[in-house]
């Protein structure tokens, strides 16, 4: 998965560009971005589990030390659901490593104009709909939704009409995917705990 989401946010992974990447566990795709929006880009990585964070920052001292020491790649222990981006600029990619239930709007919210969002989306449990969410650079009173794999909407998620009226963003599902939820609150607790 971590090439096809390198795949499909290449146009977004460019010199001085901002990355986000939820779930950074490993810190694995976190340098991939790293190197990819050096010099001048800079990439948050947000691990839920504290002892995960710790682990892949340390690896990532060992294996792209320049990009640590200038800034470039950032780990930090925390639930992105909680608040802990308010003070973040907008991020010119997104990558999530984790299942949501439904879109996660704070997360679109924090989309440049021109941003792109991969994640996965879907009931908890079962398989997700890998989904890649693109904010339009102008301010469009409309989304366009398209979707490249049959998937009903779950509970919680927006018929295409509905969310066309906040506007702004493409949504384009693309294949079923299994991952692991995506925790809300400030417990690490999965949502379907």
């Amino acid at each position: 998965m971590h090439a096809t989401a390198l795949e499909l946010l290449i146009q977004q992974l460019r010199p001085g560009a901002r990355v986000l990447d939820v779930g950074s566990g490993s810190g694995y795709l976190t340098a991939c971005f790293g190197l990819l929006v050096s010099p001048g880009g800079r990439v948050l990585g947000v691990e839920v589990v504290p002892q995960l964070a710790a682990g892949s920052e340390e690896a990532l001292w060992q294996v792209v030390p320049q990009l640590m020491q200038d800034g470039t790649v950032q780990i930090r222990a925390g639930n992105v659901l909680t608040g802990m981006l308010a003070s973040e600029a907008a991020f010119d990619a997104i990558h999530v490593g984790a299942a949501a239930e439904e879109l996660p709007r704070d997360l679109v919210a924090k989309l440049a104009p021109g941003g792109r969002m991969v994640i996965p989306v879907g009931p908890h449990g079962g398989y997700q709909v890998l989904t890649v969410v693109d904010k339009q650079r102008t301010a469009s009173p409309r989304e366009a939704w398209q979707e490249l794999a049959q998937a009903p909407y779950g509970p919680g998620t927006e018929a295409p009409e509905e969310g066309a009226r906040s506007g702004g963003i493409r949504v384009t599902k693309l294949m079923d995917v299994g991952y692991v939820p995506l925790v809300g609150g400030t417990s690490g607790q999965s949502q379907a705990d």
